[in-house]
């Protein structure tokens, strides 16, 4: 996942990561290929808020901030994507509400101002399963 992320285009110019043990570790593979400009957040409020407490924070971001990786926990991460995503994807969005894993990476552009996010405001760019990555290492 770490590469994948690394390979992004634009880079995230932000990371907010919940304060959980296992979200740090996950971010921890990916910070070694992050450019060092990367400002991270590490946040007791990402562990275990829900959908709607993520939109919140994400609505609160200054708008010269362009890239944001969000590090956090299901069901509030699957249920953020499929707020933001649904109405201009609903067949992905529909494979999303079926099964997005642990370390399942969503990269979505979102239109607008971070303070008018909100349902449909996004689009899916690409969705990274860990099964399928761990396939394409192995083949």
């Amino acid at each position: 996942m770490a590469k994948r992320l690394a390979q992004s285009s634009p880079p995230p110019k932000l990371v907010l990561c919940s304060t959980a043990t296992r979200a740090v570790q996950t971010y921890q593979p990916m910070a070694k290929l992050l450019p060092k400009s990367v400002e991270v957040h590490l946040e007791d409020g990402l562990y275990g808020a829900s959908g709607a407490t993520l939109l919140m924070r994400l609505r609160a971001l200054p708008d010269e901030i362009k890239s944001v990786l969000l590090i956090g926990h299901n069901p509030g991460v699957q249920d953020l994507l499929i707020e933001l995503a649904s109405g201009r994807d609903p067949a992905r969005m529909e494979e999303v509400r079926a099964s997005f894993p642990t370390c399942a990476l969503a990269t979505i552009r979102v239109r607008g101002s971070w303070s008018e996010l909100g349902p449909s405001t996004a689009s899916v760019e690409e969705i990274a399963m860990p099964r399928a990555l761990a396939d394409e290492l192995e083949g």
